[in-house]
């Protein structure tokens, strides 16, 4: 089965799980309902589904049009274990790429103990802007990759909160065209061939938070380390991964929401695996990919209020940049993002999952976000 069959057909199961939900979801652009499903082990019941839908359209893509869910649920009879969540993102366009994205977090024991998998195929063109924090992004090469990601994960608890494990990796990406005239992009950039990089490593988190999805207190913390190999692969690096939140409740229906993150890699990376300042969460007011290079430092802080009823204003801001060493960092690269973000939070049992529209603006670029659960 080709990939665009594949993708199609997953499209198709999304739209009647949708169709196959017991109540009516009022007459918005998100809707809320519980499922009737049954997942193995049995007596396990839905928390109900989150979703929104999605949309781009650009001259790389076309018109692209899909989906994201989350279904949350959790074992009957678990009390106040967080509950597991299933995440789904289909997206096709118009000149036939597709982007398909399922996540499946599992949490049992009390909590104590998780697991994590997800998949990824995504062969939506995109733009390649050159490397480095100073690179002006002004004639960027546009290009169609073929990538697929699979990983997995999972922790075991240490302590009421430490948990560690291990996780491994595989990642394909080839370029199959090349649009506007240009070869490969930056010609000679590493991994710009058919690549393959396989890695293996630790993962470990520490986390007091009172709810995974909508925190009003607590402190995660998540860090990685992985080996990627060449002899399992085409490429020899390393990563290391550092995700700390913070959560302070100020008020009734009111959040302080901070983040610090970093991401570096080492030795031979392929271009497709360096750090990226740019459609993520952390750098959310620019282009995805805009800048890439071989380490990543973000901060960013929110003001989460949730007001009366289903609605809630999130104003947020934050920094970003990347560089070849952190110990040459010059402030002048530095990428700020300001924006204001609101909540809708559909009617569901169990705890609030908001559908969230964010709007960045940072040096001269400005974007819009549409997504299920908060940013972080």
């Amino acid at each position: 089965m080709t990939s665009q069959r594949f993708c199609t057909l997953v499209l198709l199961l999304a739209l009647a799980s949708l169709a196959a939900a017991q109540d009516t979801a009022p007459p918005d652009t998100t809707g809320s309902s519980r499922l009737s499903v049954s997942l193995w082990p049995p007596e396990f019941t839905t928390l109900g589904m989150v979703w929104t839908p999605q949309g781009r359209v650009n001259d790389r893509i076309g018109v692209g049009l899909g989906a994201e869910t989350l279904i949350a649920y959790r074992k009957r009879g678990a009390g106040e274990v967080p509950p597991s969540t299933l995440k789904l993102f289909v997206m096709g366009t118009t000149r036939n790429q597709w982007r398909f994205n399922v996540a499946n977090d599992i949490h049992w024991q009390g909590g104590r103990n998780h697991a994590r998998v997800r998949i990824d195929h995504d062969n939506l063109a995109r733009r390649f802007f050159g490397l480095g924090p100073a690179s002006v992004g002004t004639d960027p090469e546009s290009y169609q990759p073929q990538s697929t990601l699979v990983y997995g994960e999972a922790t075991l608890g240490v302590t009421e909160h430490l948990a560690v494990g291990p996780r491994a990796e595989l990642h394909h990406q080839a370029i199959h065209n090349v649009r506007d005239g240009h070869d490969q992009p930056g010609d000679t950039v590493r991994g710009t061939p058919a690549g393959l990089v396989s890695g293996a490593g630790l993962v470990f988190g520490l986390d007091t938070r009172d709810c995974h999805l909508r925190t009003c207190r607590g402190v995660y913390l998540q860090g990685m380390a992985m080996a990627f190999l060449d002899g399992v692969g085409d490429h020899r690096f390393q990563v290391l991964n550092l995700d700390l939140r913070g959560y302070l409740p100020l008020a009734r229906d009111q959040v302080l929401a901070a983040q610090v993150f970093y991401y570096g890699v080492s030795d031979d990376p392929p271009f497709w695996r360096l750090a990226s300042l740019g459609g993520r969460a952390h750098s959310r007011a620019y282009s995805r990919d805009r800048w890439l290079d071989e380490h990543l430092a973000a901060f960013q802080m929110e003001w989460r209020w949730r007001g009366h009823g289903r609605f809630g204003v999130t104003p947020f801001a934050g920094a970003a940049l990347v560089n070849h060493k952190l110990s040459e960092v010059h402030w002048s690269h530095l990428k700020p993002s300001v924006g204001l973000g609101l909540r809708l939070y559909p009617r569901r049992d169990g705890p609030p999952v908001p559908v969230r529209l964010d709007l960045a603006v940072g040096h001269r670029h400005l974007r819009a976000v549409l997504a299920v659960g908060e940013a972080f």
